[in-house]
């Protein structure tokens, strides 16, 4: 009887601890998967930067917004949304972000925006929307403006009341 309970006892040791060096080996290729599929997915950006125009602050919105705009993000600067498109002659980059006016200001000073004198000039007329892209709020809001005519133009609009910014860039 001392036997059979041994037995028993030894045999669901080994039972369990099978079934934990089985659960460790899954959850290390788990993990190595998931650093393979980042790194990969980093080696694409370089060649093909995401815009991932579904879910905010991103890694990747938040590498565009830098890119894009040209500042260092700072803690105000939260629920980045972006999107690019660079398919056919022209391309169109858009951004949405909530932020501080001290951020707006360094965004008009770095890349030289101008305050628009009506407020019928809202950028790009574009078939795509998203819900974070509020084009009724921004027909309402006067627009920075900056670019050359026939090559590209930037946009900056911010919602002073919401401390919400729209950016748009596209080319011609």
């Amino acid at each position: 009887m001392k036997h059979v309970i041994l037995i028993s006892f030894v045999l669901t040791m080994l039972f369990c601890s099978c079934n934990r060096i089985k659960n460790k080996g899954q959850e290390i290729t788990h993990r190595t998967e998931r650093k393979i599929k980042s790194k990969v997915k980093d080696l694409i950006d370089q060649v093909f930067p995401f815009f991932e125009y579904d879910r905010a602050d991103t890694k990747y919105n938040k590498i565009r917004f830098e890119e894009y705009l040209e500042i260092d993000l700072t803690p105000d600067v939260k629920q980045i949304y972006c999107y690019g498109d660079f398919f056919g002659a022209d391309y169109v980059v858009r951004f949405s972000f909530s932020c501080d006016s001290t951020t707006i200001q360094r965004i008009i000073l770095k890349k030289d925006f101008k305050l628009t004198l009506n407020n019928d000039d809202n950028g790009l007329l574009f078939l795509t929307e998203f819900n974070w892209w509020e084009t009724e709020k921004i027909n309402k809001i006067m627009a920075y403006k900056n670019g050359i005519e026939h090559r590209y133009w930037n946009y900056l609009w911010y919602d002073k009341e919401n401390k919400k910014a729209y950016y748009e860039l596209f080319s011609l």
